[in-house]
């Protein structure tokens, strides 16, 4: 942790004051992240050229550039699955990216690094891949329950097929 003494203003003198982490660990749903720890796994991939991970809406999402320069806009659902698959293998729930975003390169700051700013715009949701076919609700206890999804979730297009974790839901939200 960073932090640095400053005058207090009374008879004792001075106070510490913290300054955040110096590392780039996060912490996310009371779960302490390293991202480099994820990035390594997802970056150990065939699929993947280069990872960075960053948190957008609240979720961990991993920003990927594909090793096929073919597909660099765009990641299929096999691959999509193919990184999920290899996350559930290596990672913890918590640790578990809820977004997988392609791109051509990573922006960069003017230092040379990534600038994890700028890729928060450039995300989507997970639950709203484009192969995920919409399923319409049949019944009325779906309808029901696609509303509470929506309301708890804050996403819409909720069908039959949605998966709780996928649209950023966690086990803290199923309770509440």
């Amino acid at each position: 942790d960073r932090c640095r003494w400053v005058p207090s203003g009374d008879c004792e003198g001075w106070d510490l004051l913290l300054l955040g982490r110096r590392d780039s660990q996060i912490k996310l749903h009371g779960v302490r992240i390293e991202p480099g720890e994820v990035e390594a796994v997802v970056g150990a991939s065939a699929l993947v050229r280069q990872c960075c991970v960053a948190i957008q809406n609240g979720q961990l999402a991993a920003h990927v550039v594909l090793a096929d320069e073919g597909a660099a806009h765009s990641l299929t659902d096999l691959a999509v699955l193919a990184l999920e698959e290899r996350c559930r293998a290596y990672l913890s729930m918590g640790m578990r990216p809820r977004a997988f975003v392609a791109h051509a390169s990573f922006p960069l700051t003017a230092n040379g690094k990534v600038d994890r700013g700028a890729l928060a715009d450039r995300t989507r949701a997970a639950g709203a891949q484009a192969g995920d076919p919409p399923i319409p609700l049949a019944t009325p206890l779906e309808v029901m329950l696609a509303g509470i999804w929506e309301g708890v979730l804050g996403v819409g297009g909720v069908h039959a097929l949605s998966d709780w974790h996928r649209l950023g839901g966690t086990s803290l939200q199923a309770i509440l």
